[in-house]
């Protein structure tokens, strides 16, 4: 086993599995938008999806959500979600192929504001548009365990040359940038 990834868009999901999550997502969450209950349904379909591409299938109520990254009763893998409006991804992977992993969906269309760029670029990154570092950096900051991600923007994270690290600390990992047509997505593997 190495690592499962899905994309989805809610046009392609079946929409009998996607209403199984849908009345989970009303039973475990209060007073959200609506949208909101979609996208977090969504991106717990990728989740079952991928499980099921690596072997471990489960059915959705009996999923339990250990942490951020861990499933109650597998241990052997970490776990990263992300959704945008209409779409959610999930990547699984070994946690022999990483320690854990973080992904991120933005789409294309979305533009960083000028007021938080200052809060994402770091001087020493690789030069790349504003929406790249900041899927980059989203992935990077979710693969990072729950200490190193206390207290941190995203202009901690340096990111060049296929790799990124926490300004003045150990934590260092590894990424990959896609474009997926509408969206971008990455993955980040802290090693």
């Amino acid at each position: 086993m190495k690592e499962a990834l899905r994309v989805l868009n809610f046009s392609e999901a079946d929409p009998a599995r996607l209403e199984v999550w849908l009345n989970l997502a009303h039973a475990r969450m209060k007073d959200v938008h609506a949208n909101r209950y979609k996208e977090w349904a969504l991106a717990r379909l990728c989740l079952e999806l991928c499980l099921e591409d690596l072997g471990l299938a489960r059915r959705a109520q009996d999923l339990v959500f250990k942490s951020e990254h861990l499933l109650e009763g597998i241990p052997s893998v970490s776990f990263s979600l992300s959704h945008t409006k209409t779409w959610a991804a999930a990547l699984l992977a070994s946690t022999q192929t990483a320690r854990l992993v973080g992904v991120d969906v933005e789409l294309k269309t979305r533009k960083v504001p000028d007021n938080v760029k200052h809060r994402l670029l770091h001087p020493q990154d690789s030069k790349l548009q504003a929406m790249e570092l900041w899927v980059i950096k989203e992935a990077a900051f979710k693969s990072l365990p729950r200490l190193a991600q206390e207290g941190i923007w995203l202009n901690n994270i340096i990111v060049r040359d296929g790799h990124f690290e926490l300004e003045n600390s150990p934590f260092k990992g590894r990424f990959e940038l896609s474009d997926l047509g509408e969206v971008m997505l990455a993955k980040a593997y802290y090693e």
